[in-house]
């Protein structure tokens, strides 16, 4: 067992993963009732911890209230849109998606979880950053694939796919966009985010901005002068896209002892699978 080791797991891009794909799960005593997004986060959380060999698992939870959004209106507009789009039987889904969340903190600290997180107007991004920042002792891998979170990799910060199976470094990152991870909220400033409605300069990409930020962008180039127009759209988005949110609460982890109690979340979805209570790894 890796008593050092932390895994941070975006739970709600866990849930809407979920959605999307075991989201017509229910209990089998009640029709109507979505679980789902249960299964999967359970299936995900105990599948890492036996795999990455620690207990010490990090649930982290959006906000449904958004910071962001109060200084930057269009935030994630396009995924609101998306929503009132929805069909009736989509739009009942998502709302067993969050009833399903609404409940978890509390299964989890039932089952004897010691680091779940939540922060009113702050995402689960926010948090991990915030656990990485105020730990700098302790080695993590955050579960999961948002590029967001490239600018949290460091020498004692990994990522891992769950869906490919693969991990993602410094190293990595190094290798395929040749700055240094802390650079990459400056990228994303510039170029702008499209999953988030996050608008950058017109006609700029990573690539683009990547040429800016270490000086190889030529002054004929006619994209040279695009940046120096738009520093104050630079200085606008920094705010929003650099990891974490300033605000965000400082998190102390705390060593997961005791394997969690899995069973618990497995008779609350109503499984019949077979489940232990967790594997020791001594």
């Amino acid at each position: 067992m890796k008593t050092n080791l932390y895994l941070l797991i975006d739970t709600s891009a866990l849930a809407h993963r979920a959605l999307h794909t075991v989201g017509d799960l229910t209990h089998p005593d009640d029709p109507e009732q979505y679980t789902g997004v249960l299964y999967q986060i359970w299936k995900t959380a105990s599948s890492v911890s036996g795999y990455l060999r620690s207990r010490n698992l990090v649930f982290c939870f959006d906000s449904k209230q958004s910071k962001r959004r109060e200084s930057y209106p269009s935030y994630k507009s396009q995924r609101l849109a998306d929503k009132a789009k929805e069909s009736s039987s989509q739009a009942q889904k998502r709302q067993g998606m969050y009833d399903q969340m609404k409940v978890l903190p509390k299964l989890l600290n039932e089952m004897g979880a010691r680091n779940v997180y939540g922060q009113t107007g702050y995402e689960a991004d926010d948090l991990i950053a915030s656990a990485i920042k105020w730990n700098p002792d302790k080695d993590f891998i955050i579960v999961g694939r948002d590029k967001d979170l490239y600018q949290l990799l460091a020498a004692n910060v990994k990522m891992y796919d769950v869906t490919k199976e693969v991990f993602y470094t410094e190293k990595d990152f190094r290798a395929e966009y040749g700055i240094d991870p802390s650079q990459w909220a400056s990228v994303k400033a510039w170029a702008g985010c499209t999953s988030d409605s996050v608008d950058g300069l017109p006609g700029v990409g990573d690539k683009t901005a990547i040429k800016w930020i270490t000086g190889k962008l030529p002054q004929e180039n006619k994209k040279y002068a695009t940046f120096v127009e738009n520093i104050p759209v630079y200085n606008k988005n920094i705010l929003i896209v650099r990891l974490p949110l300033e605000g965000t609460n400082p998190i102390t982890l705390v060593e997961q002892e005791r394997m969690i109690d899995w069973s618990i979340l497995a008779r609350f979805i109503g499984s019949t699978a077979s489940i232990s209570d967790g594997v020791d790894f001594d």
